[in-house]
């Protein structure tokens, strides 16, 4: 971790923060979701205190970037799981699959080319890729879109924030990505 770039550094601490401040049993979803939220809120106002505008633009190109990337990840769920809905016996089933997994890749080269040498997603996109690894990308961020709705209709205010996040702590776990869920679609 003390390799990384600073924003890397410093969005790891308020991550870890976060989850001391609040935590759910048994919700990973919901527990990432907020902790990333929170880190990226963090990072912001770190750059923004130390008035780094470069340091914090690079951040925000980083994050546009993982926007992107996860959003490809997403399609590529998506894909998958309209294959699974069907009947295929089950080798055709496994090439269409391979063959969702290298239209991946193909389209994570075409993604990258526009961001001039960025390889931060190179090692990952390297490994030999399953449903394992799109879920637990999906576990970290399925609800980041709701989180953020949360936090800009709390103007940024972060205890008012933590406050709506330990409402939805004290609610099910169905009831909790209910509500989730609706705000993304919001």
């Amino acid at each position: 971790m003390l390799y990384r770039d600073e924003a890397m550094r410093v969005g790891v601490l308020f991550h870890e923060l976060a989850h001391q401040q609040l935590y759910v049993q048994d919700d990973t979803a919901f527990n990432e979701a907020f902790a990333t939220v929170v880190a990226q809120e963090g990072v912001q106002r770190w750059f923004i205190s130390r008035g780094d505008a470069r340091a914090y633009e690079a951040y925000l190109q980083a994050e546009k970037r993982r926007g992107e990337f996860h959003g490809l990840l997403k399609q590529t769920r998506e894909k998958l799981q309209q294959l699974y809905d069907e009947t295929y016996e089950p080798d055709l089933m496994r090439r269409k699959k391979q063959a969702i997994f290298r239209e991946l890749k193909v389209d994570y080269q075409k993604l990258k080319n526009g961001w001039k040498n960025d390889k931060r997603y190179d090692a990952w996109m390297a490994q030999p890729l399953n449903n394992a690894h799109l879920a637990l990308v999906a576990t970290y961020n399925e609800y980041v879109p709701a989180m953020k709705t949360y936090l800009d209709k709390a103007d940024s205010n972060l205890p008012l924030f933590y406050q709506q996040m330990e409402q939805l702590a004290g609610l099910t776990i169905e009831e909790r990505h209910y509500k989730l869920s609706t705000m993304m679609s919001q």
